[in-house]
């Protein structure tokens, strides 16, 4: 962020990364040519629109992972038809943790 004299934010020294941009298009290239020769993706996300992320992204397999904390029993549905695992009321992070470890075994 670039702030003026009195301290107020008066834009951006590059693109902010939004929920309507959180995807490959907002990498820069130095951070996107780590990603040569990885073909499994874990998302993570706590909207729908979080499931986009990974478009323009080439990969064999992708474990997206939802976080619904509010309006759970109404939106429930909707985030099990876009998300394989939906974690509820903000549990931490413990079943990414242990889905890690077990990959890395």
């Amino acid at each position: 962020m670039k702030f003026d004299a009195d301290e107020v934010c008066i834009g951006f020294e590059n693109d902010p990364i939004h929920v309507f941009n959180k995807g490959e298009s907002a990498l820069h290239p130095e951070h996107l040519s780590k990603l040569d020769g990885r073909c499994n993706v874990i998302l993570l996300g706590d909207h729908i629109g979080d499931t986009k992320m990974s478009d323009g992204l080439e990969h064999d397999t992708i474990l997206r992972i939802g976080f619904l904390n509010v309006n759970v029993d109404d939106r429930k549905a909707e985030y099990m038809d876009k998300f394989d695992i939906v974690l509820t009321n903000d549990p931490g992070m413990d079943v990414i943790i242990g889905i890690l470890q077990r990959l890395h075994k």
